[in-house]
């Protein structure tokens, strides 16, 4: 349900946000319109943060439009993405935060796959 502020009545949240970190290292953030907003969606805001304040990553998507391409993000980050559907009049309404982590690449995926086997093997160690 939308409600009213300043700027004139909200359209309702995007939901089901997704972030997926695509093989050439981009992430792809995803999300589904609002189901029957009383206020139609002029643009989508899309924001992250590691931590702190949040900041923007893409202003003007299209209301018709229900994903962004991020090509670089920064390696091993934890990210939190938001989803902000617009009005005309400005009015917004924001999605719950959703976090994805990227990674560096083969090397650090081996060195967590080996740390979890020698986690194992000492937990196998001290149960003897």
């Amino acid at each position: 349900m939308s409600t009213s502020d300043a700027a004139g009545p909200k359209p309702d949240a995007p939901f089901n946000v997704s972030a997926q970190l695509m093989q050439d290292g981009g992430l792809t953030i995803a999300w589904l319109p609002p189901r029957h907003s009383a206020v139609p969606v002029d643009r989508f805001v899309i924001e992250y943060r590691t931590v702190g304040q949040w900041v923007p990553l893409a202003e003007d998507i299209a209301g018709d439009k229900y994903f962004h391409l991020w090509k670089r993000p920064s390696r091993g980050a934890t990210y939190h993405f938001r989803v902000i559907s617009c009005s005309a009049s400005g009015a917004r309404s924001e999605t719950s935060p959703v976090h994805t982590i990227t990674t560096t690449g083969q090397q650090q995926q081996h060195f967590v796959r080996s740390y979890v086997m020698s986690c194992r093997d000492i937990h196998a160690t001290t149960k003897r």
